[in-house]
């Protein structure tokens, strides 16, 4: 025996065709609002493009302790030409970041009419030796600049590093005898024998015959094999013990664990 299912009663299909009219009324409420916003961010837009309410008037740079700014405003390649709204700030940011002194560089509109430019700078941090010319480098081994003749460059001196004819600036060295010396001149200059001794050269014969000549001291200090932290400690420690004398008269070599060579 079938059984019939109930027909919707009247007040059900008024109730259905209500809702349905709600909803095509609020799907043209939605359709006419997003065309009058269009169309008002069509004409502010075109407005905008061609009006001189929005060129760039002022460029602020903030940061510079070493660059120029006249340097870095010319570097970005903003003009007075410029749109504020509609000027590429990740190619402004590309080209100053392209400068060896620029870590990083974040491009800010304030409207109506200027730029900020907030650089964060490279340090100088030690001097590389390449053919007779002398490179200022920072930690992450970017070579910085050359140094003019007359200049006096900062210690310590990185010399003898193997595989180095030519240097560009802003090329960011990866040789892994220098990667070496970078390592452990890092981890002397934090220790308590680098407040007290002056390092005036890193000569990187290889990874593992790195020889460090000290102001203070009438021989030289031989590094490599690996783990510099604890050469450095061993080093800090013996010095301590014997009140700086070491009784050295050439070298005093650190590359063989607890077994130190003293000549």
């Amino acid at each position: 025996m079938k059984t019939r299912r109930p027909r919707p009663g009247l007040a059900h299909r008024r109730r259905s065709k209500r809702m349905i009219g709600r909803r095509i009324l609020k799907l043209v409420e939605i359709i006419f609002c997003v065309g009058v916003v269009g169309a008002f961010t069509y004409k502010f837009l075109e407005y905008a493009e061609g009006s001189t309410d929005f060129q760039v008037r002022n460029v602020e740079i903030y940061g510079l302790r070493y660059l120029n700014g006249h340097d870095v405003w010319k570097a970005s390649g903003i003009t007075a030409t410029e749109n504020i709204l509609f000027f590429d700030s990740a190619d402004v940011q590309a080209r100053i970041e392209a400068m060896p002194y620029v870590r990083t560089c974040r491009v800010e509109r304030n409207f109506p009419d200027t730029v900020k430019l907030i650089i964060r700078e490279r340090e100088p941090w030690a001097t590389l030796m390449v053919n007779s010319r002398s490179y200022e480098i920072d930690d992450d081994g970017v070579v910085l600049r050359l140094y003019a003749p007359t200049e006096m460059p900062i210690s310590p001196f990185f010399t003898e590093v193997g595989g180095l004819d030519f240097v560009e600036e802003g090329e960011v060295l990866e040789q892994p005898g220098l990667r070496s010396a970078m390592s452990l001149w890092r981890s002397f200059n934090a220790s308590a024998l680098g407040e007290e001794l002056t390092v005036s050269e890193l000569a990187v014969y290889d990874t593992d015959d790195i020889r460090m000549y000290c102001d203070e001291l009438p021989y030289e200090l031989r590094w490599g094999r690996g783990n510099f932290d604890r050469q450095v400690h061993r080093l800090d420690v013996l010095w301590e013990e014997l009140d700086g004398v070491l009784g050295c008269s050439q070298y005093l070599d650190l590359r063989f664990d607890s077994d130190l060579v003293c000549m």
